[in-house]
């Protein structure tokens, strides 16, 4: 076997793929929760009678529906890339 051709066994890459999907997870994890913050600042500002007219103009509705499709996004996008790693290491 030459150097750099090294091939894991089916169990170490059954972890190592668990690993990197578990560090995916937490990247997520904290993408989503940072998105779901700035939702509810969008949120608090709308109320604010000192914020900006346009802040205050917008439909809670699309504050909803924006923070939910960035909370989400993070994961969706970790999820195509680990499935892509995956097919590539195939």
């Amino acid at each position: 076997m030459e150097t750099g051709q090294f091939k894991a066994s089916p169990r170490r890459r059954l972890l190592d793929d668990f690993i990197l999907a578990e560090i995916f997870l937490v990247q997520a994890g904290i993408e989503s929760a940072m998105s779901i913050g700035d939702g509810l600042e969008q949120i608090a500002r709308k109320f604010d009678p000192d914020a900006e007219q346009e802040e205050r103009n917008q439909s809670l509705s699309a504050i909803v529906q924006r923070t939910a499709s960035a909370a989400v996004e993070p994961y969706t996008s970790r999820l195509q890339y680990l499935k892509l790693l995956q097919e590539n290491d195939r």
